[in-house]
């Protein structure tokens, strides 16, 4: 495939206890360079995703057969989504940047 990344890591390790009522997951995940947009006829080069990776942890409590309870905290590496372009000076320039921010969410759930 034209543009994709020349690598994709996802990688998860997990903790289940013996008793069933914790799991802990931490979740990876990174890739490489890919196109963003493809180059215009208006002489505009392709534009780039750069690398971003994300580093995710994930904890459960099922203290019931009913209820679980859930914690996450999402991209505790903090990283930005960065794409970038050629110019016309041949120098790469940024022509995008997404704050993404580490995020932190509670979930109850029950089931009947």
């Amino acid at each position: 495939m034209t543009g994709h990344s020349e690598y994709v890591v996802n990688a998860q390790l997990g903790y289940d206890s013996d008793n069933g009522m914790h799991s802990v997951s931490t979740v990876f995940n990174i890739f490489g360079e890919r196109v963003y947009y493809a180059a215009r006829s208006d002489g505009h080069d392709d534009a780039f995703e750069q690398p971003f990776a994300s580093l995710d942890l994930v904890y459960s409590f099922y203290p019931t057969s009913n209820i679980t309870t859930k914690l996450k905290a999402t991209n505790l590496l903090n990283e930005n989504r960065t794409y970038e372009q050629v110019n016309s000076d041949d120098k790469k320039v940024t022509i995008l940047e997404r704050e993404v921010g580490t995020g932190l969410s509670i979930e109850f759930a029950y089931s009947f």
